[in-house]
């Protein structure tokens, strides 16, 4: 409503609509909010008879005179106002409300904020509660015996607290039933177990449960968590007794059902601990998972072990094509590195169709440990490698030979086998210094630059040694130089 306002202002400061049409477009507002508003659930007829008590039979004189189109909110308010029967200001005053705003004076008529209702909560000791905490108690309903009925159980309530207990319906019926169950809940306890659905009914089920002793935290966990009675009964029907209410809680937090331990039951697993269904609730490992995998063969495994299946993606169906690969043996541990190390289906056949179909789950795990992927192979195959084996190109990612390397060796024009590409590599080869040896030196080899980086012969050793005259020395004699640490 309040953008609506401001939205029919503001066409009238740009000159869209004239001040005339927007104080029509307002009033049309206000009349549609107003229709549109209920007061505690009152239809605006109501609004209108319900202040009877508070102003004087002149409110309606005017209310007659006026059309129903000409009626809106703020009318009615400058009417409740001009026509407050000076006995109720005046009872306000008396009770020290003084310099009322126009709003919270509004506010308790409506809301009918009765002297006599004042005074009774003044006489159960709250006489220091403003006005507009009087309008809230009258907004929820709050009647002076029900304070009377706190008071008598001992409860210093606040204002504040007061309303909670009636907006969450606490009942003095509720407290005595909590204290017959040995609790004694504080004020605030008691919302917070309203607001959470703790009944009687159930704490009575759940400490004939056996489950020992419950705090009103443990109370409040068990509705926040669903933890029933029948739950707790299924727990010892599957031979877990004197279980911690703690513990029970973190079952229930991963969702844990007892028919898992059930059904894992008929699968033949008899150690289960409770540790293994909550892992299997956090990880979803079902029975269902774990029989597929006793169909294609994997039987005989601990929880533990199909646990790790689920938390590396092991699947039933990537266990029949390893199957169809002809790793007919695969063991469990195996398969759980392949799923971890990325050995995938399409990775194994990448590797079969280059022609490798003689190797083991280890050596594929192994390419896949040290990132070997399909396109490294294939690219060392065709830089003039086809025969190269996977264990040499598996040592060639291992000491870091790259794709580029190799191409610039090749563009440099040194023959070589991937043994001293590699080597290269273990002595932390840069193709910058390669390049730049092979400029100084146009017959080197790739030996000589590997002896070099050994002995340390680096480029400004060399331009050292061009400075001191020695211009026309060969890679092996600035090497030789260099062991012989003459300079």
């Amino acid at each position: 409503m309040e953008q609506n306002r401001l939205d029919i202002l503001g066409k009238v400061a740009s000159g869209e609509i004239s001040p005339e049409d927007a104080e029509k477009a307002l009033r049309v507002l206000d009349r549609e909010y107003l229709q549109s508003r209920n007061f505690q659930g009152e239809s605006f007829e109501n609004l209108i008879n319900n202040v009877s008590d508070f102003v004087t039979a002149e409110f309606y004189v005017e209310i007659k005179n006026l059309e129903r189109t000409e009626l809106t909110l703020s009318i009615i308010k400058e009417l409740i106002l001009k026509h407050v029967k000076p006995e109720y200001k005046e009872g306000l005053n008396s009770f020290g409300y003084t310099n009322i705003s126009d709003d919270l004076m509004v506010k308790s008529i409506i809301h009918q904020v009765r002297l006599e209702y004042i005074q009774e909560i003044h006489n159960l000791g709250y006489k220091t509660i403003s006005l507009d905490e009087l309008v809230k108690f009258s907004i929820h309903g709050v009647k002076s015996a029900i304070i009377q009925k706190w008071i008598e159980l001992g409860f210093d309530l606040t204002t504040s607290q007061i309303v909670k207990f009636q907006i969450h319906d606490v009942t003095p019926q509720y407290i005595h039933e909590l204290n017959d169950l040995g609790y004694q809940p504080t004020p605030n306890q008691i919302v917070k177990m309203r607001i959470h659905n703790v009944n009687p009914e159930k704490v009575r089920a759940l400490k004939a449960s056996g489950v020992g002793e419950l705090s009103i935290t443990d109370l409040i966990d068990a509705e926040n968590f669903s933890i029933e009675p029948t739950f707790i009964g299924q727990l010892k029907e599957a031979g877990f007794e004197n279980i911690e209410f703690s513990e029970i809680k973190k079952l229930r937090i991963h969702n844990v059902k007892m028919e898992t331990f059930f059904k894992l039951k008929d699968l033949g697993f008899t150690d289960i601990s409770l540790s293994n269904l909550k892992k299997m609730a956090i990880h979803n490992v079902t029975p269902e998972y774990i029989a597929k995998f006793h169909e294609v063969g994997f039987k005989d495994l601990t929880i533990n072990r199909y646990i790790d299946f689920s938390i590396h993606g092991c699947t039933p169906e990537l266990v029949k094509k390893m199957y169809k690969f002809g790793f007919s043996d695969i063991s469990a541990n195996s398969f759980v590195k392949m799923c971890i190390h990325g050995v995938s289906v399409d990775f194994i056949q990448g590797i079969f169709d280059m022609g490798y179909t003689n190797i083991s789950t280890e050596d594929l795990i192994n390419l896949r440990i040290h990132d070997v992927s399909l396109d490294y192979i294939r690219n060392i195959r065709e830089l003039g490698f086809p025969s190269s084996t996977l264990e040499e190109i598996q040592r060639c990612a291992i000491h870091n030979v790259s794709i580029d390397f190799l191409k610039q060796l090749k563009e440099l024009e040194f023959t070589f086998q991937l043994i001293e590409a590699k080597k290269l590599c273990i002595h932390n080869a840069t193709p910058s210094f390669v390049r730049k040896m092979k400029n100084k030196f146009t017959s080197i080899t790739l030996q000589q630059i590997q002896e070099m980086l050994i002995h340390d012969v680096s480029i400004s050793f060399i331009e050292m040694m061009e400075s001191k005259g020695f211009t026309d020395l060969s890679a092996e004699q600035m090497i030789k130089l260099k062991i012989a640490n003459v300079f």
